[in-house]
């Protein structure tokens, strides 16, 4: 995996004026066996990832959905060390948002973080996971930097909102379909 990353990142940093979509299938059949699934989700990974850069209300949020062992995580690794990603494992409402606050004016939030960029999770059925009240408030967050604009008023006297635009491409089981949000 590490010279799979060595192999994006040095074509997506290439002096060359572009770098094509069979130079990065190419890199991966290196370090995989690509089938037409794998090599679709890759296409479309690098697509949510570019998505930022074009004009537009709506973002490009994509879940890529296999069993274990099928390849999504090989795929989103890649992406760990790319500058227009910021990689996550997984999500927590309170990393979203955050009220914590310091005397610097440093804001910890994820959405803070994340403008222009593709948020990457390598595994969002962790999210699917937890427990319902928990699961909710990350989708009710999600939902609304979907939608543009993200706020949270804190019991400390924090207020926090955020213009969003930024892509998702997540990683998830087939677990996702038994969820009906």
């Amino acid at each position: 995996l590490i010279f799979l990353k060595l192999a994006i990142k040095k074509l997506i940093f290439s002096p060359a004026p572009y770098v094509s979509i069979q130079q990065i299938i190419e890199a991966f059949s290196g370090y995989m066996s690509l089938n037409d699934n794998l090599e679709t989700a890759i296409k479309l990974t690098v697509a949510s990832v570019l998505s930022v850069t074009i004009p537009g209300p709506d973002p490009a949020w994509l879940f890529i959905t296999g069993p274990p062992g099928s390849g999504k995580t090989t795929i989103l690794s890649a992406l760990k060390d790319v500058s227009r990603c910021y990689f996550q494992s997984t999500l927590r409402a309170r990393s979203l948002i955050s009220g914590f606050t310091n005397n610097n004016g440093f804001d910890p939030s994820i959405l803070a973080r994340i403008g222009n960029k593709c948020l990457v999770l390598k595994d969002f059925t962790e999210i699917l996971g937890k427990p319902h009240v928990e699961r909710e408030e990350i989708f009710s967050i999600l939902r609304g930097a979907y939608d543009g604009e993200a706020e949270l008023d804190f019991g400390n006297g924090q207020f926090r909102k955020y213009k969003c635009n930024f892509s998702i491409v997540a990683g998830v089981t087939d677990t996702i379909y038994s969820h009906s949000t």
